[in-house]
């Protein structure tokens, strides 16, 4: 049942790390562009436009957290439906409340993390 669970979590961990990533690279990039006229104009050092493209995508990150986990929990339940994984669960005496739980766990520790992010991290 553990192993089980560590599965779920680390499966929708890994899911939300990478569309927290992406999202954060998108964002940032298109920011860049919008502002590309305004760096230009500047003559600022690359490593100038280095830190606060570094500064920016951290304020993305904490913005962009929550979205993440809520698309972490519609794609990994799409996927785990599409590989048969929650066909198995509910075979071997899983019920849905019972799946949901370490996703509620591991989301809770995303929101802490994003609170502690937002109040130590960020300015």
């Amino acid at each position: 049942m553990v192993v089980f669970q560590r599965h779920i979590i680390s499966r929708y961990l890994l899911i939300c790390l990478i569309l927290l990533l992406s999202l954060v690279v998108v964002v940032s990039i298109s920011m860049l562009v919008e502002d590309v006229q305004a760096f230009v104009n500047s003559s600022a050092s690359g490593w100038v436009l280095a830190k606060i493209f570094g500064l920016r995508s951290l304020q993305y990150m904490y913005q962009l957290l929550p979205i993440a986990a809520f698309l972490g929990v519609l794609l990994w339940g799409a996927i785990a439906a599409k590989r048969g994984e929650l066909t198995a669960a509910y075979v071997g005496g899983y019920s849905p409340w019972r799946l949901a739980r370490p996703i509620a766990l591991a989301a809770l520790g995303l929101a802490g993390l994003t609170f502690l992010f937002g109040e130590m991290v960020l300015p």
